[in-house]
């Protein structure tokens, strides 16, 4: 079983994965704006460069998956978050309600 010790620290972590995501789709972006530039154009031509675009294209194939499972890894840990946030709240609440209950002194 996970604990969570400090919700605002792991809501902190969930906001860095969020922000590199971000950067990483940024990455992604001028890479392929950069191998459109240079394809099969005037600047690079030849065999090195067809190898090299052939090789991007496979990598680049595998953006979209990337992206997918960063999000659905974020997505998870805020159900996480809201979830555990709920069971806390819960636990206060039926505390607060049986304390009178078990009172020994009321």
């Amino acid at each position: 079983m996970i604990e969570i010790k400090d919700s605002q620290k792991f809501e902190s972590v969930i906001t860095n994965i969020e922000q590199s995501k971000q950067r990483i789709e940024e990455i992604f972006r001028n890479t392929t704006a950069n191998m459109q530039t240079i394809d099969d154009t005037d600047i690079w031509t030849g065999l090195a460069q067809k190898e090299f675009s052939n090789q991007y294209r496979k990598l680049a194939s595998n953006y979209g998956t990337i992206q997918s499972s960063m999000s659905t890894y974020i997505n998870l840990m805020r159900q996480t978050i809201t979830d555990y946030k709920e069971l806390e709240n819960q636990r206060r609440i039926d505390i607060e309600n049986n304390s009178t209950d078990l009172d020994v002194n009321s």
